[in-house]
């Protein structure tokens, strides 16, 4: 799978997040619009053919109205209602159309009709952020390491892993050589008999890590084929595919949801396989078999499970954000630089030919002595 587009999920759900926060210190009866809030939370710069300019972005007419159903479903969750003032507009379009907001009532219980504090309010909103944050840093670091990673491997295997494979093979033989020479010498000089086939079994025992790497090494050479050769998503599905992983991970992720069961955490691995693959049918079913759970509701112990959960959630963005770090000072991102980069490509590849000249004729001379001493 090749990822090629940047999705514009995470700059419509910061900008979520934003409106919800506006919404909450808006008073009852307060009447305003997405539009409205949006422009006094970022201010408009300009608009031309159903593009609205920002200072630091853009938004279409399909991301405000995508806005606006998110925002509905989002305030409800938090008892708020956003009621058209228009009577006969359907709630939520049109999006520059103003609304009034108001707080709904819950009867279900006594302990659901505790007013929720600021400081539980605040706490919340705190938790939510860090757990959109968690999501668009998983998002980051699986598109790291299953596509960016992988495809520079890819790149990095096709331009240079045949040379690499020969060098190690040159030095391998001239190695085992130089080894071949020192136990026949061994075997003149205790004056016993010769015989080469157990000297050669000796020397593939002695020998036989070497040969698993060169295994390893053709293995991950038709692998880079195999990746190399496969079908590519478009950028319409490759979009599509950030966007489901993502949603995937907000409702499913252990470290977002840690009393997952056996069998949700087996779906989310197959999500994961799904998106490393560009499986996009597998992560449409997946998605729509998955739901976010929602935060805790008020009550006595609310307050320590907020501030538990935002303590845990805070460890998590440190480990991603030391995975990704990670990643990044190792192979194959080690090599972006250098694939990007025609000139120094050629440069190792004639260093390589280089050492592999160099070995073939160590391997040469070793061989003449060879077979001088069994001549």
């Amino acid at each position: 799978m090749a990822c090629k587009v940047q999705d514009d999920t995470e700059k419509v759900d910061g900008i979520l997040q934003h409106l919800l926060n506006e919404i909450e210190s808006l008073p009852d009866g307060k009447e305003t619009s997405v539009l409205k809030l949006v422009d006094s939370g970022y201010e408009c710069i300009d608009y031309n053919e159903g593009v609205f300019y920002y200072k630091d972005f853009n938004l279409t007419f399909e991301e405000l109205f995508a806005l606006q159903s998110a925002l509905n479903r989002n305030a409800e969750k938090h008892g708020i209602g956003l009621r058209p003032k228009y009577v006969g507009i359907p709630a939520g379009l049109p999006f520059a159309l103003p609304f009034t907001i108001h707080r709904e009532k819950n009867n279900h219980s006594t302990e659901s009709n505790i007013i929720q504090l600021p400081e539980y309010n605040s706490l919340k909103r705190k938790v939510e952020k860090l757990r959109t944050e968690i999501s668009m840093l998983v998002l980051e670091r699986d598109h790291l390491r299953l596509v960016e990673c992988k495809n520079l491997e890819t790149a990095y295997m096709l331009a240079l892993g045949a040379l690499e494979h020969k060098a190690y093979e040159a030095q391998c033989l001239t190695l085992r050589l130089k080894r071949k020479i020192e136990m026949l010498q061994a075997k003149r000089n205790r004056q016993e008999k010769i015989v080469m086939a157990e000297i050669e079994q000796a020397l593939d025992e002695e020998f036989a890590e070497y040969q698993q790497k060169l295994n390893e090494q053709i293995k991950k050479m038709n692998q880079a084929i195999e990746h190399n050769n496969g079908e590519f998503l478009t950028a319409e599905e490759e979009k599509e595919c950030r966007k489901l992983y993502r949603a995937i991970v907000k409702a499913l992720h252990p470290d977002l949801h840690p009393d997952l069961t056996e069998a949700q955490r087996r779906m989310f691995q197959n999500a994961v396989q799904a998106y490393e693959h560009g499986d996009l049918k597998t992560l449409r079913v997946i998605h729509t078999m998955s739901e976010e759970p929602p935060l805790p509701d008020v009550h006595e112990d609310a307050m320590k499970v907020l501030l538990r959960e935002k303590e845990r959630l805070e460890k998590v963005v440190a480990s991603i954000q030391d995975d990704m770090a990670s990643i990044k000072a190792e192979f194959p991102y080690t090599m972006k630089e250098l694939l990007s980069d025609e000139g120094q490509v050629n440069e190792k590849k004639q260093e390589l030919e280089t050492i592999i000249k160099q070995y073939q004729k160590m391997a040469a001379y070793y061989q003449d002595r060879i077979n001088e001493m069994v001549g």
